[in-house]
């Protein structure tokens, strides 16, 4: 007599981490790397999350267990790397960062910033229609990470590298808050710290 054993515990996703391999349709498994950045560490849920041109596969549900990891995400908030586009020119020789950005940020809505100390440039984007924040004694208000406030300017450095440098913006959403966004051709590709579900 044979038996069909079927193991309904495996599953080709694993929805206890969801990572640009495993969850993403634009993870190439046969070159092993993603089709939008080059150079991205695939494993790690974090890029995952800030990824903002990201297709889950059809398979992949939003459940309890993937709304807990993009809170943790959000409450561990580590030093963002930034990924490079593919395609983009990484030879900037005669650079004018901070002072001039080198590319454009194909769109109308965007300004260039320099901080006061002129140690770094970015865009600015604002969706809100706020034109001024009150800031306490304890800085700006904080969103949902550190790295996440009400101004309308940055008041920390992106350190991004050098060829993406002109492609960082501050993006200020329509509650007020800021936050570092990688923008290509115009579109938000990834951001520091995306907003917990």
């Amino acid at each position: 007599m044979l038996k069909l054993i079927v193991n309904n515990t495996e599953s080709d996703f694993n929805m206890d981490v969801q990572t640009c391999k495993n969850t993403c349709s634009l993870y190439d498994p046969v070159m092993k790397q993603c089709g939008v950045f080059g150079e991205v560490n695939h494993n790690d849920e974090n890029v995952y999350f800030r990824c903002q041109t990201k297709v889950p596969e059809t398979s992949v549900k939003k459940n309890v267990k993937f709304t807990k990891q993009i809170e943790r995400h959000a409450k561990e908030s580590s030093e963002p790397e930034w990924y490079t586009p593919v395609g983009i020119n990484k030879d900037l020789e005669n650079t004018q960062y901070p002072g001039h950005p080198d590319l454009s940020a194909c769109r109308e809505d965007a300004v260039w910033y320099v901080n006061p100390s002129h140690e770094f440039g970015c865009w600015i984007i604002n969706k809100s229609k706020k034109t001024l924040f009150i800031v306490g004694d304890n800085g700006p208000k904080q969103g949902w990470s550190n790295r996440v406030y009400q101004s309308l300017i940055p008041l920390h450095d992106h350190k991004a590298p050098l060829p993406l440098t002109s492609k960082m913006c501050w993006y200020v959403d329509e509650s007020g808050y800021g936050q570092y966004v990688l923008l290509d051709n115009g579109q938000v590709k990834m951001v520091t710290q995306p907003k917990p579900i």
